[in-house]
């Protein structure tokens, strides 16, 4: 039996839907060899606080060439078993507690197939299940030679590190198998894995004794697995996900809301020309003073829904020259004065 979990819309590695769950722990991987977080996000549009805010999510683009250069910079490195291993939670976030919480390994395989991109995987996954055998399999998203390797040994890691975690660091595979030839530290996948690993063969996967499946886990509990599972869900936007180009232009706007940067400073930024930038943002449908405006908005109600922020000190932080070109910013974005919106806001000691 064979079960494959198929994308809900049309793959494009430009679109701003990953979490940053995993590229958050090679960057950190990265920084223990030495390796600046600043080289590895050059261009890319980010900065290391929006790696670290779960809110945030990140292209397929982005997120392969902050690897590909971690790749790069530490090479012969199983960069990919590291980061795995890092800790299972750390790698599938709220849906390794959910997973943790499941009646039994097969349960939480279940739910591991559903949500895994939830958690920021890098791979598609599917299972199959053949006489006293189960396997986890794995499938790209998008092609990627280089960074394969890393690719396939991070998800199985983590995989199998969430299983130790579940059942004992007894847990082993009968075997792993990789489809590219062996690297120089294939004797270290032997030794994490604690079985046969074989290189070269048609398939990524990892095929584990099927009577583990119906094991039941101690750590079970319906209560965290309904609310875990509601809150990995909820952590992503409901909207539909941006174009990486967007979101990179919010990033870098969003941390300099005060100095308002140029399009051109924006796009110097971005490793690309302005022109490139208009571009792009016009066949998103966007447009640079549009996404400018709407995190300018954004900011302005959360400062005014600080009562102790005077309106003109809320102007000098979006960097307006006076309260009353805030104020008529604010009311071309909203249709009402600050003002009125502040009085509108329900009162704390309200029921």
């Amino acid at each position: 039996m064979v079960t494959t979990m198929k994308p809900s819309r049309p793959l494009d590695m430009n679109v701003s839907d990953i979490p940053t769950f995993v590229v958050a722990l090679a960057i950190a991987h990265a920084q223990e060899h030495g390796v600046p977080p600043e080289r590895l996000l050059s261009g890319t549009g980010l900065n290391l606080d929006d790696i670290k805010n779960a809110g945030i999510l990140i292209s397929f683009r982005q997120a392969a060439t902050i690897i590909r250069r971690m790749v790069r910079a530490i090479p012969d490195e199983p960069a990919g078993l590291a980061v795995g291993a890092k800790g299972a939670l750390g790698s599938f976030g709220i849906l390794g507690l959910a997973m943790l919480s499941s009646i039994n390994i097969r349960e939480a395989v279940a739910i591991g197939l559903t949500h895994h991109k939830e958690a920021g995987s890098l791979m598609d996954f599917s299972s199959e299940l053949r006489g006293d055998e189960f396997a986890f399999i794995l499938h790209e998203r998008f092609p990627q030679p280089e960074l394969l390797p890393f690719l396939c040994e991070e998800a199985l890691s983590s995989i199998i590190s969430l299983l130790r975690l579940a059942l004992g660091e007894q847990v082993a595979p009968r075997r792993v198998e990789f489809s590219y030839a062996p690297p120089s530290y294939a004797e270290a996948c032997g030794r994490f894995f604690q079985c046969p690993v074989h290189f070269g063969r048609a398939a990524n996967r990892m095929v584990l004794d099927a009577a583990l499946l119906d094991i039941p886990l101690t750590t079970s509990s319906p209560a965290i697995l309904a609310s875990s599972l509601k809150a990995s869900v909820q952590a992503l936007p409901v909207a539909e996900p941006m174009p990486d180009l967007v979101t990179s232009v919010e990033s870098v706007l969003r941390g300099n809301l005060r100095e308002r940067p140029t399009m051109t400073r924006v796009a110097a930024e971005l490793n690309i020309t302005e022109r490139t930038l208009r571009r792009g943002l016009e066949a998103a449908g966007q447009s640079f003073s549009g996404i400018r405006d709407r995190l300018l908005e954004r900011q302005a109600r959360l400062l005014l829904e600080q009562p102790g922020q005077p309106i003109a000190a809320i102007a000098v932080e979006l960097g307006f020259s006076d309260a009353r070109e805030f104020r008529r910013a604010f009311h071309r974005w909203t249709g009402e004065a600050p003002s009125r919106f502040r009085q509108e806001l329900p009162r704390a000691d309200s029921e």
